[in-house]
Order: C-alpha cells, then structure tokens, then sequence
C-alpha cells in the first residue's frame, strides 16, 4: 500500500509510506541517548519542554526526543507497544529536515538527486527494512493564533499581537510545538495510520530551523521501520 501526496492538497504535512520486496542553532542541556532511554511519563515531566524556544536558539535534541515519547503516548493510548528509537533512523529524519529547511522546500522528494526518494535516504544510511514509513510536517515557530498579527518592534524582537484576540503569540515551549505536531498527524487518516500501524517497530523523528513561506519556523520528520534490516548493497 502507498500513500502518496495529493499535489492539489498540500498543506502543512504530508505522509509517505512503502512496502519493499524482500531480497539551526542548538543549545542541547541532556545527552541525546540519554532522552531516549526514560519513560514516557518520566521525560514528559522534565521541567525543560515548558521552557520556551526563543528567536536565536532551539534545543533540538529535547525537541526530537518530545516529539518521540509524544508519539509514543499516542501508540500506548492505543494498546500498541511503544516505538524502539534507532539512531540510524534518526540519521535519515534529520538529514531529511535538514535539507528541507536549508533549501526550503517541503516534500518527501528532495530535489538533491542522491536523495530524491525516502527509499534512496534509507539505502543512504545503510537501511533497507522490509516496511518503512515517513511523515513531515511544518509549523511556525510561534503560537499559530487566528493568523492575522499586528507585528511592533524590529527583528529579531518583533512582538505579534494576535489581531483577533488581542494575544501576545510567543514562541512554542518545546512540549507545546510537539504536542502541535502529533496533533496534526494524528488529526490526518494517513499520518495517523502510519503512527499506529502495529508493523512499525522503530521511530526516530527529527526536527530543523528555517524560513517557509518567508516565516521562522520547524520542518519535523519522522521515520518509521518495521525492521532495521542492513541494505546489502549500501551506498556509502
């Protein structure tokens, strides 16, 4: 089965999955393996994701690992066993994101030949499983508000004022933005089928900075395996 981007419906996220034949500026406070290794109830109660993203840094590595223990609160409200995190799975995300934001585009086809498809990114890093997935998404860096704002002040210290509700729009903590990304996904049937698809084994999604539509904001990847079977012909 494939889900493929409908072209006349893109919006902020698409979602991609296939079945294969067989043969910015971070300011990181924890150790990345460290995030990965908690409970979900533990990591989401660690006082650091209420603490808000600002104009010049972002901790990435909190922001992937909240987005990982949030989709796996999805997968335990669902009687499904929670993802494993794969390091090289989050090798694929990232480069994903990243290239996104440094070129400003948003598509699981890259315009970089070498990784035009998800399949050529996980060949890439030596991954060939028998079922993959990938799920992106884009969201500005602050609250989305009505999406009217009245903007006083000069960058990078500009204040938005909600136009309709009169409301300061700050820039999301880091448990607010993905929270605002699993809710899109789980808001979208094929997104949604992708995260609670039970074949799924391992996640690792990735986030970068950069500009879309003119606007801060964060592209998310995430990426699914049923099995981190090695590509037996790897790339590099």
């Amino acid at each position: 089965m494939t889900f493929k981007p409908n072209p006349q419906n893109r919006t902020l996220l698409l979602p991609l999955l296939l079945p294969l034949l067989l043969a910015a500026t971070t300011a990181p406070a924890t150790k990345p393996a460290d995030l990965y290794t908690m409970p979900e109830n533990q990591f989401l109660r660690l006082p650091a994701l209420q603490s808000r993203i600002t104009a010049d840094s972002v901790d990435l590595p909190l922001l992937d690992a909240a987005i990982f223990h949030r989709t796996n609160q999805e997968r335990l409200a669902h009687n499904l066993p929670p993802f494993k995190f794969s390091g090289i799975l989050h090798d694929v995300a990232q480069g994903h994101s990243r290239e996104m934001a440094a070129l400003h585009y948003f598509d699981h086809v890259s315009p970089t030949p070498e990784n035009a498809t998800m399949d050529q990114r996980f060949k890439n890093n030596g991954l060939q499983p028998h079922l993959e997935g990938e799920n992106i998404a884009v969201l500005p860096a602050r609250e989305m508000g009505s999406g009217e704002y009245i903007v006083t002040g000069n960058p990078p210290n500009e204040i938005y004022t909600d136009k309709q509700t009169h409301k300061v729009i700050n820039y999301y903590a880091y448990a607010e933005l993905a929270d605002a990304f699993l809710t899109q996904w789980m808001n979208s049937p094929p997104h949604r089928a992708a995260i609670l698809n039970p074949k799924f084994l391992y996640l690792a999604p990735a986030a970068a900075r950069g500009d879309y539509q003119n606007q801060d904001s964060f592209y998310a990847t995430q990426n699914f395996a049923s099995d981190l079977t090695p590509d037996p012909a790897p790339r590099h």
